[in-house]
């Protein structure tokens, strides 16, 4: 990936960034029949007195969980920070070509939606469980907006001179 697009995490982040976490749901979703589970598990399996259905529920819980906690969508002026776990990515605003929103089927009821950042070179930038409330969307395409009529508003300025 070049460095125009994806750099090495150098930038830094203002204090006016406004910094998105994903919904609840997106680890909430998967934990539920698995809490179910263990707590079925736990009082029908006299084998293990319900060890193995809580060792299962968290090895399914805990890495969604963690996930969930770890991920994070910083926006600043210039670029849309995307961090999840222990990986960076600072995509440029000036890259983004368009901007997709699918809630899928849950998502418009439990109130999120994937989005799908489509960059320049055609390529896609996938943000999951992205709450509907947040200015991500209206951001980024304020963004967009500014950066063409810029070029346009340059492109004038040259043919007149």
């Amino acid at each position: 990936m070049a460095d125009t697009e994806y750099n090495d995490g150098s930038i830094e982040i203002p204090d006016d960034a406004i910094v998105i976490r994903p919904s609840h749901w997106s680890w909430l979703w998967w934990a539920v029949p698995w809490i179910i589970f263990a707590f079925a598990g736990v009082s029908l399996d006299a084998i293990s007195f319900g060890i193995l259905p809580m060792v299962l529920a968290l090895i399914v819980i805990v890495p969604r969980y963690l996930g969930w906690r770890t991920t994070s969508y910083t926006l600043t002026e210039e670029y849309v920070i995307i961090r999840q776990g222990r990986q960076r990515f600072n995509l440029s605003m000036t890259q983004i070509k368009e901007v997709q929103v699918r809630p899928g089927p849950f998502g418009r009821t439990l109130g999120y939606a994937l989005i799908y950042l489509i960059l320049k070179d055609n390529r896609g930038v996938m943000l999951q469980h992205v709450p509907q409330s947040s200015p991500l969307i209206q951001h980024i395409e304020a963004r967009m907006t500014n950066d063409s009529t810029d070029l346009e508003e340059s492109g004038d300025a040259d043919k007149s001179s």
